[in-house]
């Protein structure tokens, strides 16, 4: 009768040959055992959606970066500036729209999956599909967010200063979400492929949403204060644009997410 003696090795001890094989019977080697397996839990980072997605906003931003770059300037200018501009040249090109588009989609995309790593906990889902019908609903409330305040700002403008003030107005709009676009990459992925790093990375995106924010409404002030009783309704815009549909955003993902 064979005696059994575990000795602890290594996988490079394993052998090759017959001779070795032989020489090792009657002995039971760590490597014969091999990995004890360990449940993976479910996760937006081990998600092929959710890669796939990251690698083709990473492939995006290759393809427009020069562009982008040029495009930087632009819409630092449009959030500052409430003067029309003469210069023909200064008109929104066919890729300027796209960019723009591109910038939108990232936007929804990175404020979705902030979102999801802030409300939701580890363990949590128990498939792939369910976690991204989650950050597809997610994408659709900050899709949603965006479409009502573009329509706000429109009527807003137009009843209170007319078309030329309601362009610049959007103006501003626009290139301050596509500024915020840019700043929120990067901390949407790391919140997502970190989790570890999520507070900070949601705090991050927090200053640079309330930074554009402020931008905007200092601009929306320089165009629309013209007594004080324009204050009275820049107070009332604040309540009803700004701060009620952002808390019922925050409600919706909670909800969607399961509170924590």
């Amino acid at each position: 009768m064979h005696m059994v003696f575990p000795i602890e090795s290594h996988e490079a001890d394993a052998p090759f040959t017959r001779a070795e094989m032989e020489a090792t019977t009657g002995y039971h080697y760590s490597w014969q055992r091999g990995i004890e397996p360990v449940d993976i839990t479910v996760s937006a980072g081990r998600d092929p959606a959710v890669i796939s997605v990251a690698l083709a906003l990473i492939i995006l931003i290759l393809c427009t970066f020069n562009h982008i770059g040029k495009m930087t300037g632009e819409m630092v200018r449009n959030l500052i500036d409430v003067r029309e501009r003469e210069n023909v040249f200064d008109e929104a090109s066919a890729t300027d729209t796209r960019t723009h588009i591109f910038l939108l989609l990232q936007l929804f995309v990175s404020e979705s999956l902030l979102l999801y790593s802030y409300f939701s906990v580890p363990g949590q889902y128990s498939d792939y599909p369910e976690l991204n019908i989650t950050l597809g609903l997610l994408l659709a409330v900050t899709a949603a967010y965006y479409v009502f305040q573009l329509a706000a700002y429109s009527l807003i403008g137009f009843v209170f200063a007319g078309i030329e003030a309601t362009g610049l107005w959007l103006k501003g709009f626009n290139a301050s979400l596509g500024l915020l676009s840019m700043a929120l990459l990067i901390p949407s992925m790391a919140s997502v492929f970190y989790p570890e790093y999520t507070l900070a990375m949601v705090t991050i995106a927090a200053i640079c949403f309330i930074i554009s924010k402020i931008c905007f409404i200092i601009k929306g002030i320089r165009i629309f204060y013209h007594n004080f009783f324009s204050w009275l309704y820049f107070i009332l815009y604040l309540c009803a644009v700004e701060i009620i549909p952002l808390i019922l955003v925050y409600a919706e993902a909670g909800i969607l997410c399961g509170l924590k």
